[in-house]
């Protein structure tokens, strides 16, 4: 949180217990950002443009987040036998591992909150953001996929992301974004699946998300 404090992107935590991970934060007035904001280009490029300033921020001495390490975590806390052996093809992991060696080479990893939906973005004077215990050195690109698809934005929406985001080059980011939120799904079935120990079965949702992931 120390890295954050020259921005005045997060709340001031004025006590916190590491060992009880508990904290208090000071209040901040403000408006929270709704779904309907993403239909607002100003309001986007200005929400964009935070992110790009926590996104240029010093990553000195923060936590790295490996996706193909988390990846083939929860792969390995999965049956084989599980209710869907289809998430556990070989292709599928070899999918993840192109789209993350791919995006390297063209986007430098940076300090990333990697949960910003709209309950967590609030708007005073400036925009603020909240609930970081999931933040860490990250891809950009799952910063976005995390919003486009935590935010169930349709594909204007996501134009308008990248549009704010990456200025007149935003077309250049369309399919990559597009890997990105293959990858996002298929880590948050494997998630689902690999936490969810009382599954009994997988539910109409799931079972249409894994189809659209085999599909792609």
């Amino acid at each position: 949180m120390s890295h954050l404090e020259p921005l005045n992107v997060a709340p001031v935590i004025i006590y916190i217990d590491l060992d009880e991970e508990f904290s208090i934060a000071r209040w901040i007035e403000g408006e929270y950002w709704s779904r309907s904001d993403f239909d607002d280009q100003d309001k986007v490029t200005a929400l964009m443009q935070r992110v790009r300033e926590i996104h240029s921020l010093a990553t000195d001495s923060l936590p790295e987040l490996n996706l193909l390490e988390s990846i083939k975590s929860y792969r390995a806390k999965i049956d084989l036998d599980s209710l869907a052996p289809e998430l556990m093809r070989d292709e599928l992991l070899t999918k993840a591992e192109q789209i993350l060696s791919a995006t390297d080479r063209i986007l430098e990893h940076c300090l990333c909150h990697n949960d910003l939906i709209a309950s967590n973005i609030l708007i005073d004077d400036k925009i603020h953001f909240f609930d970081w215990e999931f933040s860490g050195v990250n891809s950009p690109l799952f910063e976005l996929a995390v919003m486009s698809k935590g935010n169930n934005l349709n594909e204007k929406q996501q134009q308008r992301m990248l549009q704010g985001y990456f200025g007149e080059r935003w077309e250049d980011y369309i399919t990559p974004l597009s890997d990105w939120l293959w990858l996002y799904e298929y880590i948050a079935l494997l998630w689902e699946l690999a936490v969810e120990k009382e599954l009994e079965e997988v539910t109409p949702s799931q079972q249409k998300r894994l189809a659209a992931l085999l599909a792609d």
